[in-house]
């Protein structure tokens, strides 16, 4: 078992310091799926593949449910590793919230990046590309025991907002962007990265940045608001 461990701290930290294989990462837009990839090709390690998560897509109400699911349907596996790799564009803040919880909850290390399982047959291990976590993704990557955003991929924030109707009844204009915080949410925020090990001051930055935008963390303030680092 500590030799499994060993493998898989290796195979991490040659994934967080090389380029993408996979090209430029682009969050689906569809609810956030949640699936096994074995880190090395299946016919190479058969039975015995350690496995980590992938999940990719919107963060939408149902997802802490949907991952709590995934992960109870797993947990005895022994070949799982609870090691995520996250690339969403963002989405609810509360179910975000609350899928950050579930992560802490079950120890995951949390990676930005997509990954996808090599062809069967080919020899290789799973490929890792840039990922992305905007918006309200920060939120859920807050949750990780341990957290990282390697060069390749990008985190970027804005404040809160909901969609309302447009200004104009005839505007091609469909949805107009609306302030979602009254404070109170703006707090328990607050409250919620300070309990996750990270600066209040990220939500503060978050808030301060018009919904119309997205501010792109820099490496310093990554470092800065003890949100990740930048290796394995």
């Amino acid at each position: 078992m500590k030799r499994k461990g060993s493998r898989l701290a290796r195979w991490l930290a040659c994934v967080v310091v090389t380029s993408g294989v996979l090209g430029a990462g682009v969050a689906a837009a569809h609810p956030m799926r949640f699936s096994l990839v074995p880190l090395t090709d299946p016919s190479r390690c058969r039975a015995h593949c350690s496995e980590v998560i992938s999940a990719d897509g919107e963060i939408v109400n149902s997802t802490p449910r949907a991952f709590l699911s995934f992960l109870r349907q797993h947990f005895r596996d022994p070949r799982l590793r609870i090691v995520v790799f996250l690339n969403s564009a963002g989405g609810k803040v509360v179910a975000s919230m609350k899928l950050g919880d579930y992560l802490r909850q079950a120890g995951a290390l949390a990676i930005v990046e997509r990954i996808q399982a090599a062809p069967r047959g080919s020899g290789r291990n799973a490929a890792v590309g840039p990922g992305q976590c905007y918006s309200a993704c920060v939120y859920a990557l807050m949750g990780g025991r341990k957290r990282v955003v390697p060069p390749s991929s990008i985190t970027g924030i804005h404040r809160m907002f909901n969609y309302g109707p447009p200004p104009d009844p005839d505007s091609m204009d469909q949805h107009r962007r609306k302030i979602y915080d009254t404070g109170r949410l703006g707090a328990a925020l607050e409250r919620y990265a300070d309990m996750m090990g990270v600066s209040k001051q990220l939500v503060r930055k978050a808030e301060s940045v018009s919904a119309n935008s997205i501010h792109i963390l820099t490496p310093q303030e990554l470092r800065r608001w003890r949100l990740a680092v930048r290796k394995f």
